[in-house]
C-alpha cells in the first residue's frame, strides 16, 4: 500500500510508566519524506536550540544525538534494518519508515501512527499540520538549563573526553530495584573501561518549584538506586549543576543540593576549575580496578 503514512517521534521519561511524549513527525510519501522535531532549528535541520527542549526530557545530550541520527537517516537513499543486517530498503519503499524505526531504543522511539487518506500535494504542509496537532501543544514548558549544558558540553571537548572510547553520553543503565523487577535508567554520561567507573546527571535548577522537585527527585531517585544496588559507588555517582552564588544562595537550592548530596557527589559546574578537574582526572580511571 502506497498510501501517505506518518510515524511519530516519541521520548519516554520514565520507562517504569512508559508514559511516551510526542517529539516529533516523520510523513512518507512514495515522492519523498518531511520531518519536524521540538526544539530543532529550522533554519538548520538536525541541530537543536537546547534552550527549547521540553523540560521531560531528561538527557539534552541524547535528545540532541537522536535529532542529528533521525535527520541523517533521512537524508540517505535507502536504510539499513538492525534486525536483519545486510536488509536495505529504498526511500520510496513503503516499508523504509518501519525498518527506520526498528532503531528505536530506550527513551526514544518512532511509531507508526496512521494512514493520511487525503491525497498528499504538499508532504511539507501536512507535516506541519500534523506537528501543530499532535506534537507542539502550545503548552510552556520550563525553560532548561542552558547554561549548563554549554559548560558540560564545552569542558567535554576541552578535555577531549568525546574522543574517548570509554565515555558515554546517554548511557543506559539496567538496576534490579526488586526480586523480580529491574529498572533502567539514562544517565548524562558514564566512564566504563570494563565495569562503570562513574555515572553522571545533569540536573537542571528549574525555576518552578514544582519542576525543580521532580528534576530532583528523579535524579536521587536514580543515584540511590546504583548506588545500592553496588553498580557504583556514593562518591562516583555524580551529579552536575550549575549554581553560581547568585542562585546557590537560595534557600530551597540550598535545600535540594542537599538532598542529591546524601545519593551522589555534587559537582557545581559554575566553578569551571573544579569542574574541569572532575572530568579531566576521568581517564586515569581506566587504569583503576
Amino acid at each position: 500500500m502506497n498510501a501517505p503514512r506518518y510515524y511519530l517521534a516519541k521520548y519516554i521519561p520514565d520507562l517504569r510508566r512508559v508514559e511516551p511524549r510526542n517529539i516529533g513527525v516523520m510523513v512518507w510519501t512514495p515522492r519523498g519524506i518531511s520531518a519536524r522535531f521540538l526544539a530543532e532549528k529550522p533554519e538548520r535541520l538536525g541541530e537543536v536550540d537546547g534552550r527549547s527542549i521540553p523540560s521531560f526530557v531528561t538527557s539534552t545530550s541524547a535528545y540532541k544525538q537522536w535529532i542529528q541520527y533521525w535527520r541523517a537517516e533521512l537524508d540517505r537513499p535507502e536504510v539499513e534494518s538492525v534486525v536483519v543486517p545486510g536488509k536495505h530498503i529504498s526511500r520510496d519503499c513503503p516499508d523504509y519508515m518501519q525498518v527506520l524505526a526498528e532503531a528505536s531504543k530506550g527513551n526514544f522511539v518512532l511509531a507508526e501512527a496512521g494512514f493520511l487518506l487525503d491525497q498528499v500535494q504538499d508532504v511539507e504542509e501536512a507535516t506541519e499540520f500534523l506537528f501543530t496537532s499532535l506534537v507542539d501543544s502550545g503548552m510552556q514548558e520550563e525553560p532548561r538549563d542552558p547554561t549548563l549544558d554549554e559548560v558540560c558540553d564545552r569542558l567535554i571537548e576541552q578535555t577531549n573526553l568525546s574522543n574517548d572510547p570509554n565515555f558515554h553520553s546517554g548511557f543506559e543503565v539496567k538496576c534490579k530495584i526488586a526480586e523480580d523487577v529491574e529498572d533502567r535508567f539514562e544517565f548524562s554520561h558514564a566512564y566504563k573501561n570494563g565495569s562503570i567507573k562513574r555515572l553522571y546527571q545533569r540536573v537542571p535548577l528549574a525555576k518552578r518549584k514544582g519542576a525543580q522537585r521532580k528534576n530532583i527527585h528523579d535524579a536521587a531517585w536514580m543515584f540511590e538506586r546504583v548506588t545500592q544496588s553496588d553498580i557504583v559507588s556514593r562518591d562516583n555517582a555524580v551529579a552536575l549543576v550549575y549554581a553560581p552564588s547568585e542562585i546557590a544562595s537560595e534557600t530551597d537550592v540550598q535545600r535540594w543540593l542537599k538532598v542529591l548530596g546524601t545519593v551522589s557527589r555534587v559537582v557545581n559546574v559554575s566553578n569551571e576549575n573544579e569542574a574541569h578537574h572532575e572530568f579531566a582526572g576521568l581517564p586515569a580511571l581506566a587504569f583503576h580496578h
